[in-house]
């Protein structure tokens, strides 16, 4: 289980990351050397679809934790997102399966003795 939550976590780190490197140049450069850098951040900053995926990819391993029980035997999901998208059918937000939710939402309560 711990191994699960490391990877959450590691996700997370990842979609931290991806947001501060959006913000990165967003001020017009005084000078060449700025410029210069602005460019070169703009080549390394992620592209949209990158943070959206990654956003659902969160919202669907999130999911399976939920399905799972939090235990550690959950399969990785893979969506096709690149053909989702391509097909213009990939949500922006993800809807939770709400059998899985509220069962998981029950075993939590029940879990911790409320």
């Amino acid at each position: 289980m711990i191994q699960r939550y490391e990877q959450l976590a590691q996700m997370m780190d990842g979609i931290y990351a991806l947001r501060y490197s959006l913000r990165i140049c967003e001020e017009c450069p005084r000078n060449i050397d700025e410029l210069i850098k602005c460019i070169i951040a703009s080549y390394q900053k992620p592209q949209h679809d990158t943070l959206e995926d990654t956003f659902v990819s969160l919202e669907k391993v999130m999911e399976c934790i939920i399905q799972d029980l939090g235990n550690n035997s959950y399969k990785r999901p893979h969506m096709c997102k690149k053909k989702l998208r391509r097909a213009g059918l990939l949500l922006k937000n993800y809807k939770c399966n709400a059998t899985a939710y509220l069962e998981g939402a029950a075993y939590h309560l029940w879990a911790l003795g409320t």
